[in-house]
């Protein structure tokens, strides 16, 4: 199978069984200038992909209108899908965008029935799926000597004012834990940072389930993080990770699991994610869904 691939990074995993063509626009404004647009058509032509994935980020520059309406128009055979990952801060733009493609892929499950019906109202037959986040690439096991991990607990992502309870909650665990608890915004070394430490904090603002769940669990790391829905649709998630409601609930968590010794089950969490929850398993779960238009079980 052909697979043309918009996105911003490699999925190196669909080359193993796909011949796949990539399209990186990181720097839209200069690549459109010229005749570049013209060889970008040229070679989509000469590859004659029978599948398109876009692979959305909310930065600003993964739009591939003018790619989508050119594949629509001159190929309309091929197969044309996006995984929309930033949903809740990008809604109006997703629900704009969807009708350009045959399958769309919500990664927070409450979004697909509200992009669904938003397509009916517009007359359009695509279909739209749950496609839940994962851990971005697969790794050998990882062995941590805890005595020498430096923090308790880590936190690797932003907050602020903006982030409500989140900003809250790392403003509670600084005044009780003080220099055991890293908070650090650095998303480019996140895997390194979250070993760092025994546990590993969460707490989405947007009621969904994000890249830090896997990140934490690939890595065996403990997860210590708020309940959101989705955290209960993937069969034997929240019994591998532990949750908290309340500021109570989360700092009793954090001290059970500072006093006690759980590496045996980490490591096979661990496991289970890179066996079950990485990015090869979605695209295999994206391509099925393609294939036999049923939503796919986690």
């Amino acid at each position: 199978m052909n697979i043309l691939y918009l996105s911003l990074e490699r999925n190196i995993e669909l080359e193993n069984k796909h011949k796949v063509m990539y399209l990186d626009y990181t720097s839209r404004k200069d690549k459109l200038r010229g005749d570049f647009p013209q060889k970008i058509y040229k070679q989509i032509l000469e590859f004659k992909p029978d599948v398109l994935i876009e692979r959305e980020f909310n930065d600003g520059l993964s739009k591939y209108v003018d790619i989508l309406s050119f594949v629509k128009k001159e190929l309309p055979l091929c197969k044309r899908s996006v995984w929309l990952i930033d949903t809740h801060v990008q809604l109006q733009w997703h629900l704009d965008y969807s009708p350009l493609f045959d399958y769309i892929f919500v990664a927070i499950s409450k979004y697909r029935p509200i992009i669904a019906s938003n397509l009916r109202t517009m007359g359009s037959s695509s279909q739209v799926f749950w496609l839940p986040l994962c851990y971005p690439c697969r790794r050998d096991k990882i062995k941590r000597n805890k005595s020498r991990v430096p923090f308790d607990i880590v936190f690797v992502g932003r907050w602020g004012e903006w982030f409500g309870r989140r900003n809250e909650l790392i403003k509670a665990l600084t005044k009780k834990y003080k220099d055991r608890f890293f908070p650090i915004t650095d998303y480019a070394n996140m895997e390194d940072y979250i070993r760092q430490g025994v546990i590993s904090f969460n707490c989405s603002y947007a009621d969904d389930m994000n890249f830090r769940v896997f990140e934490t669990m690939a890595n065996g790391v403990e997860l210590v993080t708020n309940d959101v829905p989705d955290l209960h649709l993937i069969e034997g998630l929240a019994e591998r990770i532990n949750i908290y409601k309340t500021d109570k609930e989360l700092f009793k968590l954090c001290d059970k699991i500072l006093a006690g010794k759980r590496e045996n089950d980490v490591i096979r969490s661990q496991i289970w994610i890179q066996n079950h929850h990485c990015t090869i398993h979605r695209h295999k779960e994206m391509l099925k869904m393609m294939r036999e238009g049923e939503q796919v079980k986690y």
